[in-house]
């Protein structure tokens, strides 16, 4: 794909000091240098005239955050080079647990993965069928023990076990390799958002990611779908995104989606899901702390008057409901910290954060 590089952060960035709350891209192909980051604004909209955008796949492609009123439409968005290589099966052990491959002419070929990453496919390992490019319905995805390069275009995976399935691979099932990096469409901490005549043909990651959003979000005529051969290739390609298609969470609302059609994806079609929070310690039967660990994401998007249902940490049953009166993000208690680092396994790098509800009536609750 040989076209210009074209500087559209720039251009984004000019028409918001501007004013300017939509930008109009011009049709035709537009080789983006990196990730495009919109923060903070009141409204913003890109109306790409049927334009695709070419970005590499060093993390998320387009990055909005904390805007109100968002809108994308007519627009297409590819990654070059892909996120994702594929190949043919071209050896297989006797026992099933070591196989051999070669990369698809015209793909990314294997060095990029190896530098980046321990495992090639470390994600997720897929085995296609030769004839319809569907996934092997009598083969499970394939999580290695190891997977490395043997040259630029030739590679191996291994597994300590074998598993149901494995011995229904055969020589000459193509195979497809999933290392996420981030996602094509991120939105964090926006309000409404509309989408229009979007696809995206593939990202490193799920396709639209929404995280602590509260306003409403509706998706008309969207397509995920795998995206033309790469120049110089001789196979179509197997995967679409690398991950979901559409992934919302931690947010107020959900999604209204019409005419919308979602294939190929290295995971989940639609995945709406919200989290089970831990009560680590109990203050008063109306105070609780909760503890999480990595992020305190699912509190962002909280209110005075949310509901808070208390289950049962070994059968998840309910044990009481109650309505949030107030909450508030407090330092790591010592004892506790210690106590639930040892307990979740958690690595240096990791943080556990605390967060203080008080409810509207008494609960019987218990720490974990």
């Amino acid at each position: 794909m040989k076209n210009p590089l074209c500087n559209l952060q720039t251009e984004i960035d000019k028409a918001i000091a501007s004013g300017n709350s939509t930008l109009t891209l011009p049709p035709g192909f537009h080789r983006v240098k990196g990730t495009i980051i919109v923060r903070d604004v009141e409204r913003f909209s890109i109306d790409g005239k049927g334009a695709t955008l070419l970005i590499p796949p060093t993390g998320e492609l387009l990055d909005f955050s904390g805007i109100h009123d968002i809108t994308i439409r007519n627009l297409t968005v590819d990654c070059d080079p892909l996120p994702f290589t594929q190949g043919t099966i071209t050896g297989i052990s006797d026992d099933f647990r070591e196989f051999e491959y070669e990369v698809h002419p015209g793909y990314p070929t294997l060095e990029r993965f190896a530098e980046e990453f321990e495992v090639i496919g470390r994600n997720g390992i897929f085995v296609y069928d030769p004839q319809t490019l569907r996934w092997r319905q009598d083969v499970p995805d394939l999580y290695s023990r190891d997977s490395t390069m043997i040259t630029p275009t030739k590679g191996r995976f291994a597994f300590n076990h074998v598993m149901a399935g494995y011995k229904n691979i055969k020589v000459g099932d193509y195979v497809a390799f999933k290392n996420m990096r981030g996602n094509a469409f991120l939105f964090k901490g926006c309000g409404n958002i509309t989408m229009e005549d979007v696809t995206v043909n593939t990202g490193p990651g799920a396709g639209f990611l929404m995280r602590t959003c509260y306003g409403a979000v509706k998706m008309t005529r969207c397509t995920i779908e795998r995206g033309p051969k790469p120049d110089g290739a001789t196979h179509e390609r197997l995967l679409s995104t690398v991950a979901d298609g559409f992934n919302l969470a931690y947010s107020r609302q959900g999604i209204v989606m019409e005419d919308c059609e979602f294939s190929n994806m290295g995971d989940d079609s639609v995945n709406l899901h919200g989290t089970f929070m831990e009560i680590g310690a109990v203050d008063n039967e109306t105070t609780i702390l909760i503890a999480r660990a990595w992020s305190d994401e699912p509190t962002h998007q909280m209110r005075p008057g949310d509901l808070i249902r208390i289950l049962d940490g070994k059968s998840f049953g309910m044990i009481a409901e109650a309505k949030l009166v107030k909450m508030e993000t407090i330092a790591p208690p010592a004892a506790l910290n210690a106590k639930l680092r040892k307990k979740w396994k958690m690595p240096e790098k990791g943080r556990i954060f605390y967060t203080r509800f008080e409810l509207d009536r008494p609960v019987k609750a218990e720490a974990g």
